[in-house]
C-alpha cells in the first residue's frame, strides 16, 4: 500500500513538474503577486506611450506591452493614440514637445546617446512617469530598467534616475557563444 501511494506522489510530481528551458532568462514576465502593490502599478501606468517610428521604437512598444501585460495579468497596449490621457510617456526630445519641454529639468544633456532618465513629473496637471532619452537606444534601456523595478516591485511613486554608461561599449554577459553553442567550464 506504502508502495502505491509513494509511486502516485511520485508521479503527480513528475506530471505537475514544467521543466524550465532558460530561454526567457529575465525577460520572463510572471503576473506580480501582491495584489497591493498591482494595483499601485495599475493606477501609476495608464495608457502607457512610447513615441516614434524606428525599428527600435518598435522593440520598445513590443516589450513593453509584453512585460506590462504579463506582469498585471491583463492586455496593456503602448501605443495609445492620446498622449494627454497617458501616465508613462517614454521618448525623446526630438519626438515629443512634452520631453522636449522637460529636457533642462530632466537633465538629459548628462544622459549621452545611451544613457536615460526616469522620473516622476507633472504631466497636464497629473502625475505621470517619463522615460526619457536623447536616443532610441537609450530609451529602450530606461524602459528595461523600468521593468526591472516592476519585477522586484520596487516603490515607482516619487523616481528619480539618471544613468549614462561610463563606457562607450556594453557586452553581454553570459557564456552563449554566437554560434549558439554553449561552454561550460
Amino acid at each position: 500500500m506504502k508502495k502505491t501511494i509513494t509511486l502516485f506522489l511520485l508521479s503527480f510530481i513528475f506530471i505537475s513538474a514544467k521543466a524550465e528551458d532558460g530561454y526567457d532568462l529575465w525577460l520572463r514576465y510572471k503576473k506580480i503577486t501582491n495584489v497591493t502593490v498591482l494595483n499601485k502599478y495599475k493606477a501609476a501606468i495608464k495608457h502607457p506611450f512610447v513615441i516614434g517610428v524606428s525599428a527600435t521604437t518598435a522593440l520598445t512598444q513590443k516589450e513593453l506591452s509584453n512585460a506590462l501585460s504579463g506582469l498585471f495579468g491583463s492586455t496593456v497596449n503602448c501605443n495609445f493614440n492620446s498622449i494627454a490621457q497617458s501616465t508613462l510617456i517614454c521618448g525623446t526630445p526630438d519626438q515629443s514637445s512634452e520631453i522636449d519641454n522637460l529636457s533642462d529639468k530632466l537633465n538629459l544633456a548628462k544622459a549621452g546617446t545611451e544613457g536615460f532618465v526616469i522620473s516622476t513629473q507633472l504631466l497636464a496637471g497629473k502625475k505621470g512617469i517619463i522615460i526619457a532619452a536623447n536616443t532610441d537606444i537609450g530609451v529602450l534601456y530606461g524602459v528595461f530598467h523600468f521593468l526591472r523595478l516592476l519585477q522586484t516591485n520596487q516603490p515607482i511613486e516619487n523616481l528619480n534616475i539618471h544613468s549614462s554608461p561610463t563606457i562607450k561599449l556594453r557586452l553581454l554577459n553570459h557564456w552563449d557563444n554566437l554560434n549558439r553553442t554553449v561552454e561550460r567550464g
